[in-house]
């Protein structure tokens, strides 16, 4: 056991996702009781081993593994061996789960996972990149992209009953009007669902499109756009925070970080 590490967790929610929980805790000696959610429990192990009851057996998560406990199932958890376990887990509730299967082409059923444990470090990985830039990202297109794209892997791939993945298409015009949209409001926080409105497109099927049109997803251009229109005031002279505000970016530390990655 590493005594040196502390226990820490941090729980917050995400206001632009409907407000869902979400939770980062490194455990030590804590274990948690037989208790159960009235939302899914979604969770990918970074870091040593959870053991956890489920369904009436044991099961084990390790490193590169997610979680899928369904509303409603009582379930337990502690560390599977002598170290500590790092995870990050996410809570949405069955509406939101719900809205996002029908995205990724799903019936009106919600989504069933028969597995309490999931073996699929592609997509553990996925998810580990999706809780960070809940963390991290204050920009709701990046966010409701990463979320949509993430979970409609999840259930595409792991939930009962789950159908295939809709081809896309060519859809140059649309892709055009959304491009065209993106360019005249991007000193706005866009979302998703917006975006979509504009073209009548499924949101997840539009991300696709998008990405598959242009080579990257929209809020990689919107970003694009909103660092060439800051390099035009900049180059007038203007004070970066100014310029900051004008072009849509949260703060001067915002612009100078996007900038300085492109």
């Amino acid at each position: 056991m590493e005594k040196y590490e502390r226990e820490r967790t941090k729980f917050w929610t995400a206001a632009d996702l409907q407000g869902l929980q979400l939770l980062s805790a490194t455990f030590v000696t804590h274990s948690f009781p037989r208790h159960f959610h009235d939302t899914y429990v979604l969770a990918v192990q970074e870091r040593g081993a959870e053991k956890f009851d489920c369904r009436g057996a044991s099961w084990v998560s390790p490193v590169g593994s997610l979680v899928t406990i369904n509303p409603g199932e009582v379930h337990n958890g502690h560390a599977a061996n002598e170290e500590l376990w790092v995870y990050r887990g996410i809570y949405p509730d069955s509406s939101l789960l719900q809205e996002v299967a029908q995205c990724c082409g799903r019936a009106q059923a919600l989504p069933y996972f028969p597995s309490p444990t999931v073996f699929d470090y592609d997509l553990a990985q996925t998810f580990s990149r999706l809780h960070r830039i809940l963390e991290a990202s204050h920009e709701t297109l990046e966010r409701q992209a990463a979320f949509t794209m993430a979970l409609c892997q999840l259930i595409t791939r792991h939930a009962a009953n789950s159908s295939p993945i809709r081809s896309v298409g060519a859809e140059k015009r649309s892709i055009k009007i959304v491009r065209d949209y993106i360019t005249s409001h991007y000193r706005n926080n866009l979302s998703l669902k917006e975006l979509a409105d504009v073209v009548g497109l499924n949101p997840f099927y539009l991300l696709r499109a998008f990405r598959k049109e242009m080579g990257l997803p929209p809020h990689e251009f919107l970003t694009q756009v909103r660092v060439a229109c800051a390099m035009k005031l900049l180059s007038r002279g203007l004070p970066i925070v100014d310029v900051a505000l004008e072009t849509g970016f949260v703060d001067q530390s915002h612009l100078s970080n996007r900038f300085k990655r492109i």
